[in-house]
């Protein structure tokens, strides 16, 4: 018998029950109601094919949308050939984040209701690999200098930022964020990385 979802009236042979906020399974239901036998659904058929699946790919992650079917209560989009299910209860869209970059996936997407699920249409997409961000340049370069020497760090890549170390350390985003330019009177080491989110 297929489960019970919130917000459909079912019918038993001596039990009429409205479920109104929680799911139910046979067994539960039996529970529930003390006797409830068969239970009857009127008017219900699996829903069609889902139409017009897309997908679009970007940086690790792929949004599927799809067009709106009939007597439909959930879709359930898939990304393992099926072996697990997610259900998306609001919407035509689903993003599936956190893939692999460059990556060919599979997906899979189907409309169901209280009836069953219906015929499950297959779509492909290639995420994006994500861009890397420009390596920061110093001006002026590394070297041996008898003046005091004012070191500006630049990176090509707009909004990102720029942390930095002077003892030889490799910098990390607890380092110091570079805002101006530094001052060096004496041998110092300076190293730099550049960061933006959505990048690598």
């Amino acid at each position: 018998k297929p489960p019970l979802v919130a917000g459909h009236e079912y019918v038993g042979e001596i039990a009429f029950v409205t479920i109104t906020d929680e799911v139910f399974s046979q067994t539960e239901l039996n529970a529930y109601t003390g006797a409830v036998n068969d239970l009857i659904l009127s008017d219900a058929a699996i829903p069609d094919l889902v139409e017009d699946v897309e997908a679009v790919a970007g940086n690790g992650e792929v949004t599927l949308s799809w067009t709106a079917a009939e007597d439909v209560d959930r879709y359930e989009v898939s990304i393992d050939e099926g072996e697990t299910w997610i259900y998306v209860w609001e919407g035509e869209e689903y993003t599936f984040t956190g893939l692999e970059e460059s990556t060919e996936y599979t997906f899979l997407v189907r409309a169901a209701n209280v009836v069953g699920s219906g015929e499950t249409v297959s779509v492909q997409a290639t995420t994006l690999e994500m861009p890397a961000v420009e390596i920061p340049v110093f001006s002026p370069e590394g070297g041996t200098y008898t003046e005091v020497q004012t070191v500006s760090i630049e990176t090509a890549t707009e909004g990102a930022v720029i942390y930095y170390t002077q003892d030889g350390s490799e910098p990390n985003s607890d380092s110091p964020v570079y805002s101006e330019a530094i001052t060096v009177d004496k041998n110092v080491t300076i190293k730099a990385m550049a960061v933006k989110e959505g990048m690598k």
